[in-house]
């Protein structure tokens, strides 16, 4: 229970009116930019409450002061209510004047400030992106977006961001294979300057690299991959765009500023789990850049004992050996080295952002005055193998094209259509969202729902018959219903024993979806294993599929109203 002594002008509940989105608070907290302030009650997903104080007038030579109140009750059984007013009244009764002393302080880092990019003009757009224009949306006068090119990169533009209260990002994942037969790299890239985030390779959650962008507002920067150049002043950081272009495989951020043109790329492998960061100086002196990588070495930060070990350019990334990733995967690792080393001035930790000591937290790489540098970041669980099949955005590219000459809702609909197969193919192969940080687990419903649909769509009844064959291999021995949910392996056993009542219900109308598709009824004859649901562990009694699908059956009859068949 808090307020001010003297009385409350207003106030915020949520961290986005006091602070506001990145291009808001160029000049700070946009709460303190122009009362009055804002005095609801908002919900949204930054909890931050701020009260402001009456204005405080003193004349030439005066002083003054406000009282901040503020009272802790660990147990509030009731509801909050007016009657709590006396708690502060009580409070203030009893308040002694003190000073609190100036604490010690450790030396922060070095002056930092975010350089945004300036709005691209109509004629840059057109140098940068030169042709193919498609859906091409207008906000104010401006362009704010378009598809390009023939696989439908996305460019969207700075007013657009600015226009928006969710920042535009874009999930990536490395290999050839849908299903992942080998490591499979996935990256999370943000258009305000987060250039790599949330990097895993072996599990979405188990085994990452780099830390996630956990807040929308974008106010904590330490998180993932950012990139910045040496000043005078300190280290000027590259925040929003002029324009970012989302393409299957790589993500571009390119950056007018006033001397400089800088162009970032982030682009992942189709054959091998690794990611590259270019960064390319398109106009203006050369910069000592500056790309800070926050370290996660296993599945959360700040509470792995993993290793980092760096020699010359090249770092070694590694899971503590506690952790859940090097138990499964003893010989996982990532590494992150730049391809020139004779660019690079200094590679350390967060010494390098100016704090006073070293941290395994970070690893910092500063280059010499350059033009350009590429980073390489690569991770692996176990040994490569051979890649099979074609790349997996070449069936999302080629499987689903429509076309009408002059069209233009067609249009549209052939430019959204692979970015509709990217989501699923990411939500199959290394599920876990934009802001659901934790991941790597299938549900029963998801994966049987759109999953198969989309498998069975673009062509890959093999992968499909092992999915269906796996959802199986996780129903439970004895009473024929599913977890609500299990981790992909070797991690399956972590999963959510109750389910809701429907989930048994998919996996049925998945296979039935199956064999309409390709007649495969010998399907029906393979030997699968159970789950015990005790154990969460392979039950060591295989039988047929059509024997678990009249198990999924017969729970389902054990369910019903009796008499009627509703669940």
């Amino acid at each position: 229970i808090q307020s001010w002594v003297e009385g409350t002008d207003g106030f915020t509940t949520d961290g986005s009116e006091f602070f506001g989105r990145p291009l808001e608070r160029e000049n700070g907290p946009v709460a303190l930019l122009d009362p009055p302030y804002p005095g609801r009650v908002l919900q949204d997903e930054s909890a931050y409450v701020a009260l402001f104080s009456t204005p405080l007038e003193l004349a030439p030579g005066a002083n003054g002061s406000r009282t901040y109140v503020a009272v802790f009750r660990d147990h509030h059984a009731e509801a909050s209510h007016t009657g709590d007013v006396e708690i502060l009244h009580a409070a203030i009764r009893n308040l002694s004047p003190s000073i609190v002393p100036k604490a010690d302080t450790n030396p922060g880092p070095a002056a930092t400030t975010i350089v945004h990019g300036k709005t691209p003009t109509e004629p840059e757009l057109r140098a940068w992106f030169q042709s193919d224009w498609a859906a091409v949306e207008h906000l104010g006068g401006g362009i704010a977006s378009f598809f390009h090119g023939p696989d439908r990169e996305h460019v969207v533009s700075k007013s657009k961001e600015a226009h928006l209260a969710r920042p535009h990002a874009l999930i990536l994942r490395s290999g050839s294979a849908i299903d992942g037969a080998n490591d499979v790299l996935d990256t999370t890239c943000h258009m305000n300057g987060v250039f790599q985030s949330l990097m895993s390779v072996g599990h979405p959650s188990f085994h990452r690299l780099l830390s996630p962008v956990r807040e929308r507002l974008g106010l904590l920067g330490a998180s993932g991959q950012r990139i910045g150049f040496r000043t005078p002043d300190g280290i000027t950081w590259l925040g929003v765009p002029s324009t970012f272009a989302m393409s299957l495989t790589a993500c571009r951020w390119i950056y007018r500023l006033e001397n400089h043109i800088i162009k970032i790329i982030t682009r992942v492998s189709t054959e091998s789990p690794e990611a590259t960061t270019t960064i390319r100086l398109i106009e203006g002196e050369p910069l000592e850049f500056v790309i800070s990588h926050g370290l996660v070495g296993g599945e959360r930060e700040g509470e792995e004992d993993g290793t980092l070990t760096i020699d010359g350019t090249h770092a070694t990334i590694e899971a503590g050996p506690d952790s859940l990733a090097k138990k499964h995967f003893p010989e996982a690792r990532f590494t992150i080295e730049a391809t020139d080393p004779s660019l690079i001035a200094r590679v350390g930790g967060s010494e390098l952002l100016g704090f006073e000591h070293a941290s395994t937290t970070h690893l910092v790489y500063e280059t010499k005055p350059a033009v350009g540098l590429v980073l390489k970041l690569s991770g692996s669980t176990r040994p490569l193998a051979a890649p099979v099949g074609k790349p997996v955005w070449s069936a999302a590219t080629s499987a689903l094209r429509v076309s009408a000459a002059g069209e233009a809702t067609v249009d549209h609909l052939d430019s959204i259509l692979p970015w509709f197969i990217h989501n699923g193919i990411i939500h199959y192969s290394v599920p876990h969202g934009l802001e659901q940080w934790n991941g790597g687990a299938w549900g029963v419903r998801d994966v049987t729902q759109g999953s198969i649909e989309l498998l069975l769509s673009i062509d890959r009844p093999d992968i499909a018959r092992a999915t269906i064959a796996d959802v199986f291999l996780h129903q439970y021995d004895g009473s024929g219903d599913w977890p609500q949910w299990y981790m992909l392996a070797p991690f399956g056993w972590i999963q959510q024993r109750h389910s809701h009542g429907d989930i048994p219900l998919w996996p049925l109308k998945a296979l039935c979806d199956y064999l309409e598709a390709t007649s495969d009824f010998a399907f029906l004859d393979e030997a699968v294993d159970w789950t015990d649901a005790n154990t969460a562990r392979p039950a060591g009694k295989p039988s047929s599929i059509l024997d678990h699908a009249a198990a999924a059956v017969a729970w389902m009859r054990q369910q019903c109203f009796p008499g009627t068949a509703l669940l």
